[in-house]
């Protein structure tokens, strides 16, 4: 993982990056220089200019390359790779809000949406069905 703020600024501006380029998507879709697309487009370069290089390059080359570059871990699956993650990094994004990850299988910068940092609780023990067992004794 890949440490950027301490303030949450991270977790802030990559859920923005990721408002940000569907909504120049919705922008980019209908052809149209209006004023929208000139204020989306001013957005997006006052989120891109609060990133460091190396976090804005890996981005920019997922993009180039068709990927998604920022994509949200729902249930603990992937939103780009759609590839079950491990638990312990699943529990690392939970704990650790402040860090910027990358999925291991497809290398898009990964997030937890705001309901899946809920930890929910665990089931309650399944008890055994059958008969008793009594103690085996040595004869």
């Amino acid at each position: 993982m890949l440490k950027l703020w301490r303030n949450g600024e991270c977790r802030d501006d990559s859920r923005g990056l990721a408002r940000v380029g569907s909504a120049r998507y919705a922008v980019t879709k209908t052809g149209k220089e209006t004023a929208e697309r000139r204020q989306v487009e001013d957005a997006i370069n006052s989120v891109r200019a609060k990133l460091p290089e190396p976090i804005l390059g890996h981005f920019d080359r997922q993009k180039s390359r068709g990927k998604l570059g920022i994509a949200p871990v729902r249930g603990g699956v992937c939103g780009a790779c759609h590839l079950k993650m491990p638990l312990g990094h699943v529990a690392e994004l939970r704990h650790k809000q402040d860090d910027l990850a990358l999925c291991d299988n497809c290398g898009t910068y990964i997030y937890l949406p705001p309901d899946e940092m809920v930890v929910s609780p665990m089931p309650p023990a399944r008890r055994g069905r059958g008969r008793a067992r009594t103690p085996l004794t040595h004869v």
